[in-house]
């Protein structure tokens, strides 16, 4: 199995305050497995955050933020989301004022698919 290592960002920007953008989409036929997700504000903000799967599943919400605060999840191991085929993680923020970085793993289906 074939393994993609990645990192994705999102700078705010002003036109999208208050709505949720798509910071990133598994393709169809792939899993990601997301180990690492960084919030780094840099003023005063307000930072909303969701893995949706059909459903919405909020994992940060309404997360006041000031100038230099940081919010992280994933590093270690057993710290991460697995998200499926055309699964996304979406930002929501008050203001131009936050930057995320999400780092990922991209395997092919076949090869990430448990049956239970």
């Amino acid at each position: 199995m074939q393994t993609f290592l990645g990192s994705k960002g999102y700078v705010a920007q002003a036109a999208d305050n208050g709505t949720y953008v798509t910071v990133l989409t598994v393709p169809t036929g792939f899993h990601v497995k997301i180990t690492y997700f960084l919030a780094a504000a840099t003023a005063t903000t307000t930072v909303d955050a969701k893995w949706v799967n059909g459903t919405d599943i909020p994992f940060l919400h309404s997360k006041n933020m000031s100038a230099g605060e940081l919010v992280e999840f994933g590093g270690p191991e057993g710290a991460f989301l697995i998200l499926t085929d055309n699964d996304t993680i979406q930002v929501k923020a008050s203001n131009a004022n936050v930057s995320i970085i999400m780092s990922y793993e991209l395997y092919p289906h076949q090869g990430s698919n448990i049956v239970l």
